[in-house]
């Protein structure tokens, strides 16, 4: 008998809290003085903001995450603010929430579950996603809308997660430049993706990956910075894939036998390797390309169709037939890639 009482005590213990913001929430117990929010029959409406910690008969515990279906389908819950120290968002933890238009979330984050915030008010207005087709919560990239997320991807500098199934089955892409930032990339992330052959990655560190973030696709080449070779083919996932380091002509970088040490035509402009001579900014209606000498620049679109060519020879301005993301190339030189909002 006391060793049953013993093992039930060590279990987990389910307990309710009234949070500041005016909601009862549930929640169960994890290892040590650690908690996750669970689903509740009472579903919480209006604004609710997590506290970072709760108490139960005393003892005071951490949340640490949103439980699979923990807020699915709360269709009067209007926004949500999560604590630092949550870090795991379950699958489906606010899906279907449509009146959900507010979303803050935590630096602590290392894992954005399967259709997380999908369906979401803020996951349904178009007007927050980026030129390039993006959805960003925060630093994290949750979704990708179909008929912008074209051609040559690139996420945004400062992004520090990217969720699961964010980019699933875009057949639309054929490139993606990941940030330094980014730290995790969930499951499935780029499942599906069947025309995408790069992805150029911007870090020296692998980002931590979830299962099957690429799924079966094969053939997929991944540039990295020269020197970063070997962290990547010691990595889970990455070893599996093609690594191709970017550096300077010349060598350098500690590449090994089979590496390209020239750095391959499409990374040059993400090692910035040969960089163009000539400053490009992103304009109203267009570009603005400034340069010292005589430059030829030819602009593509994300299809990788030429939209404009200019001589430059000082500043000149190139007007563009839609927002998007742009290539700047002149033979010789690396391209510049740019968006124009």
């Amino acid at each position: 008998m006391l060793l049953l009482a013993v093992a039930l005590a060590a279990g987990a213990v389910d307990f309710t809290f009234t949070v500041p913001s005016g909601q009862t929430l549930k929640f169960t117990t994890l290892s040590g003085s650690t908690v996750k929010v669970v689903k509740h029959a009472t579903k919480p409406v209006g604004d609710l903001v997590i506290p970072a910690t709760v108490t139960n008969e005393g003892t005071t515990y951490s949340v640490v995450e949103i439980d699979v279906d923990a807020f699915r389908e709360c269709g009067e819950l209007t926004s949500v603010v999560i604590p630092e120290g949550v870090k795991t968002i379950g699958r489906m933890a606010f899906y279907g929430d449509t009146a959900m238009m507010a979303i803050s979330l935590p630096l602590s984050l290392n894992d954005i579950g399967i259709s997380a915030f999908t369906r979401t008010g803020y996951w349904l207005d178009t007007t927050n996603y980026s030129a390039n087709g993006l959805l960003y919560i925060g630093p994290y990239l949750i979704n990708f809308h179909e008929e912008l997320a074209v051609g040559d991807i690139v996420i945004d500098d400062g992004t520090r997660g990217i969720a699961a199934i964010a980019l699933y089955r875009d057949t639309n892409m054929t490139s993606v430049t990941i940030p330094a930032s980014v730290q995790f990339i969930g499951m499935w992330a780029f499942e599906g993706c069947r025309n995408i052959d790069t992805v150029f990655m911007l870090g020296s560190t692998p980002p931590a990956m979830g299962s099957l973030v690429f799924g079966t696709m094969q053939g997929i080449t991944v540039k990295v910075p020269c020197g970063a070779g070997n962290a990547y083919r010691a990595a889970d996932v990455w070893r599996d894939m093609t690594i191709v380091e970017a550096c300077a002509s010349g060598g350098g970088g500690g590449g090994n036998p089979g590496d390209d040490p020239g750095g391959g035509g499409g990374m040059i402009a993400v090692a910035e390797v040969q960089p163009l001579p000539a400053a490009v900014q992103a304009a109203e209606g267009g570009l603005t390309i400034t340069s010292q000498q005589p430059l030829c620049c030819s602009v593509s679109d994300a299809l990788g169709r030429v939209v404009a060519t200019v001589q430059v020879n000082g500043t000149a301005q190139v007007a563009l037939p839609a927002s998007g993301f742009y290539v700047v190339s002149t033979p010789g030189f690396s391209p510049v890639k740019v968006m124009v909002r």
